[in-house]
């Protein structure tokens, strides 16, 4: 009889389920919009209440920015599982407090709760990733990662329908109390297995590999050092590439015995040993232009979809497409809902495919961190190009339509943004390199772009923002509906940028790549044609 406690898989599902009600808790806000704007309108005045909506959908970045360091330097030191237990724990209290700031009547109270959801999210999205990476076989690895952060889009938009019948039922607050009540069984069961995951070093997995040859992929090959040198020299000269051969015998060989074929990044760091600190391993994964610049787009990227996603639902209501916020929030959760039950996973898989055609090469960074890039740049302009031309379109099904399948494009690409990033720094540091990510992607993406799309919309469609029958839009909204339109246009125009530096992270995997294999060739070389392999 199969022991589910033994398979590694049945702990992908749960964590991608807690994954999924931390995306829920985040669309709470934005699926009850003019419930909110009434709250904030009883307890401050103010002409731009989308601001302060803005405001509560972005507060949990200031929990989770001083959180996500913590938790990612505990990685060295402590199991996944009782990180998460600890963060799950402090998300809890959260939702929790949120819920009591209804009966309270205060913004400050439901804002503190906010960002104190941001600690909980932190121990999750830090810890979790490099696990999965670490633990799933290499046929499978892109596509568990993918259904990992499908959670996103679709806990987003299962908050969008939930908020909305909630809130206009029972109350917004419930749907924070109801929240707290589902997650609770999961809460205890993380704590009990606490102990059946203990801390082990970077890159040593918890279950059996599924192919007893597996080994550790080949890392990045940090710039201006003594390895990247020796590079350059290779590549110059051909004969110092050819002397390279020599070593053919002794990597195959080590690949046949399932040893680590690894570069070593820094011989005056011993990582295992002695944990950097923080400031240390924050200079270390800096030193690597390739996840800079998938950063910088995965910045830009997702400042320019929660921009549109906040205030999908008010958009939809003002272009006279739906005539309650209940039609408007459940159309726009099913959308982007299906968009990501679809488009995470597939690029996913469509990664793992890619990879599988050249199985000698599965488990080199280099490699596949080319291809990761290339899906990214190809899958943004197609998700930038669709979005644009909601502009010009003016049919309510065509519209619907060409929203799904922009988000589609952009859920294909974010498959492939979580893996890059892993693949980009070394293995010791992608705890950091994920948190890093995060803070970054919120501080310059997550926060000031819902209060930049919310100001813009209320000084663009001054009629749009909000009335006091709380469940349809007024005529003066509708009356604004260009005002809205080029609101959205700016936004989608933002996509350019994630498309630019995409395409730089590109650049700096291919050079990457070429000079790996120009310095150990016997790692690209087909076990069976004895060739070498060519990235196309």
């Amino acid at each position: 009889m199969i022991n589910i406690l033994e398979i590694p898989e049945f702990y992908f599902s749960l964590l991608t389920l807690l994954n999924l009600f931390n995306f829920i808790d985040r669309g709470i806000i934005p699926g009850s919009t003019d419930e909110f704007t009434n709250f904030i309108e009883d307890n401050i005045e103010t002409g731009h209440p989308s601001l302060y909506i803005g405001l509560l959908q972005s507060a949990f970045i200031v929990g989770f920015c001083l959180a996500s360091p913590i938790f990612a330097g505990l990685v060295h030191y402590y199991g996944p599982f009782h990180l998460v237990t600890a963060g799950v724990t402090v998300w809890t209290c959260a939702v929790l407090l949120s819920g009591f700031a209804y009966y309270a009547d205060s913004y400050m109270m439901l804002l503190f709760g906010r960002v104190l959801s941001g600690v909980g999210e932190s121990s999750f999205q830090c810890c979790i990733p490099p696990w999965i990476a670490t633990n799933s076989d290499e046929n499978s690895k892109s596509r568990w990662l993918a259904i990992f952060n499908t959670a996103i889009p679709v806990g987003t938009a299962l908050g969008y329908v939930y908020s909305s019948l909630i809130s206009t039922s029972i109350g917004w607050q419930w749907a924070f109390f109801l929240e707290a009540v589902l997650i609770f069984p999961f809460l205890v069961f993380v704590f009990l297995i606490c102990p059946r995951f203990p801390h082990l070093k970077p890159g040593v997995r918890h279950f059996p590999p599924v192919n007893e040859n597996d080994y550790e992929e080949i890392v990045p090959i940090p710039p201006n050092s003594e390895a990247e040198a020796g590079v350059k020299d290779a590549l110059k000269h051909d004969e110092a590439t050819t002397s390279l051969l020599s070593s053919i015998e002794d990597d195959n060989l080590a690949q046949e015995q399932g040893k680590d074929v690894d570069v070593k990044l820094d011989p005056d760091l011993d990582q295992e040993e002695h944990p950097p600190n923080l400031y240390e391993e924050v200079k270390l994964i800096c030193r690597y232009p390739c996840y800079l610049f998938i950063t910088a787009g995965y910045t830009a990227q997702t400042g320019a979809l929660i921009g549109l996603s906040t205030f999908g639902s008010a958009f939809l209501m003002g272009l006279n497409y739906f005539d309650s916020e209940v039609e408007s929030s459940s159309l726009f959760g099913v959308v982007v809902s299906v968009a990501g039950i679809v488009g995470f996973p597939l690029g996913g898989m469509l990664l793992d495919y890619l990879s599988a055609r050249s199985k000698h090469e599965q488990g080199h960074s280099h490699a596949e961190l080319v291809r990761a890039t290339l899906l990214m740049i190809v899958t943004s302009i197609g998700g930038c190009i669709l979005f644009v031309l909601t502009f010009w379109i003016r049919s309510k099904a065509l519209f619907i339509v060409v929203l799904f399948f922009g988000c589609l494009f952009l859920f294909l690409c974010n498959s492939s943004i979580t893996i890059a990033i892993l693949l980009s720094v070394p293995v010791e540091n992608r705890a950091l390199a994920i948190a890093f990510t995060s803070i970054v992607i919120h501080m310059f993406g997550d926060v000031p772009s819902p209060l930049v799309v919310g100001y813009l919309k209320d000084d663009l469609a001054p009629g749009c923002t909000g009335d006091d029958d709380a469940v349809s839009t007024s005529e003066d909204c509708r009356d604004d509906a260009q005002g809205l339109r080029i609101t959205m246009l700016l936004v989608s125009l933002w996509f350019s940028w994630c498309i630019a530096f995409f395409t730089m992270a590109f650049v700096h995997a291919k050079r990457d790549y070429k000079a790996e294999k120009a310095r150990r060739p016997s790692l690209y070389m087909d076990p069976v044609t004895r060739k070498i392999s060519k990235q196309e």
